[in-house]
């Protein structure tokens, strides 16, 4: 909802708050999503550094193993990198 809110502090505020407690391998799926929306709301910023290691950590984990609704989250971070 932040995200397209455009209240892009508050996204980052959220998933740097979410992402460290999100380690455990059975909650992958909701790291890999917070990844994808600090990546999307740091390329909103024009934090551009920030934001492709964001979503470059997250196409890794994808590409190393697979998850429940890596194709919704892959489509995310997709338009944060365009």
């Amino acid at each position: 909802m932040h995200l397209h809110a455009m209240e892009f502090a508050g996204v980052l505020a959220i998933c740097e708050a979410a992402v460290p407690v999100l380690g455990d391998p059975s909650r992958a799926a909701w790291r890999r999503f917070c990844l994808a929306l600090a990546g999307s709301a740091e390329t909103a910023l024009g934090n551009y550094p920030r934001a492709l290691e964001h979503l470059s950590t997250a196409i890794n984990e994808m590409d190393s193993h697979a998850v429940i609704h890596d194709w919704y989250c892959r489509m995310i971070i997709e338009s944060g990198l365009t």
